[in-house]
């Protein structure tokens, strides 16, 4: 059975899409989440990903620091929905 992606994990999809990452890591992250869905690892390789791409000057700092808050928001709602659609199904 396919995977429904949520709201959340496509908003994440199209910020992913803008980072300036490797395309091939980029286009496994989006085929992962499409999957099998948005998970703590897939969101912490991210991170790490974005911080290597400042240490390789790929990206500067101003640029970090808007895709964090905007991937902060996108993990805090997700985190939020998960959370609300767990206790709907027990």
């Amino acid at each position: 059975m396919a995977y429904h992606n949520s709201v959340e994990e496509k908003q994440f999809i199209k910020l992913l899409e803008k980072t300036p990452l490797e395309e091939s890591e980029r286009a496994s992250l989006v085929e992962r989440i499409q999957t099998s869905g948005l998970t703590e690892e897939i969101i912490e390789s991210v991170r790490t990903s974005l911080a290597n791409a400042v240490a390789a000057e790929k990206i500067d700092p101003a640029r970090l620091n808007q895709f964090n808050v905007e991937l902060a928001r996108i993990i805090q709602r997700w985190r939020l929905s998960s959370q609300l659609n767990h206790g709907r199904r027990r």
